[in-house]
């Protein structure tokens, strides 16, 4: 049962139900997905979920739609996870570390950076485990850095993806130069 006075704005919960909106036949929340807070009292909660800003939830509805995300202690049920699970298990461990407070967004920007700079170094020196190692430290700082901003990466990149789709130009010394 989840006890409302432990949690905070900014925790996150996890879905366990997609909440079907019946009456528009569409799911307002995606199951295994972590929703932050957004406000709280005594017996409501307030999260963005995938149909609204503001979607409030009682007290009674909690335990039907959430449980309190924790670390993944059960087996993978696949090699490999999605995108989306990878971005929750970056979530939670920024959240347990107390990182995805708004006010270190300009300190995550220049962690984002210094891990493009790491990156860098080894590509220039051509080591592959490093290069691998420093994708993946760029993607966790950009996961953390878009959540203290209230971002969804996944969204941030289709747009730039819809802004580029049509983009006409040349390869010039390696790199993309727009007409």
């Amino acid at each position: 049962m989840i006890d409302i006075k432990n949690l905070k704005v900014g925790d996150f919960l996890q879905a366990i139900d997609p909440c079907e909106m019946e009456y528009l036949d569409i799911e307002a929340l995606q199951v295994g997905k972590l929703y932050p807070i957004k406000y709280i009292d005594d017996d409501l909660i307030k999260i963005k979920s995938n149909m609204f800003d503001d979607h409030i939830f009682g007290m009674s509805e909690l335990d039907i739609f959430f449980k309190i995300p924790t670390k993944n202690t059960e087996p993978d049920q696949s090699e490999f996870k999605n995108f989306d699970q990878l971005r929750n298990d970056v979530l939670v461990w920024a959240n347990e570390r107390n990182i995805l407070k708004p006010d270190n967004k300009f300190k995550q920007a220049l962690k984002m950076v210094s891990e493009v700079g790491e990156l860098c170094d080894a590509i220039i020196k051509s080591e592959k485990p490093n290069i691998i190692d420093g994708i993946g430290d760029v993607l966790v700082t950009v996961i953390i850095l878009a959540e203290q901003l209230k971002l969804d990466p996944t969204e941030c990149l289709e747009s730039a993806y819809n802004e580029i789709k049509n983009r006409t130009g040349k390869t010039e010394n390696g790199v993309f130069v727009k007409d």
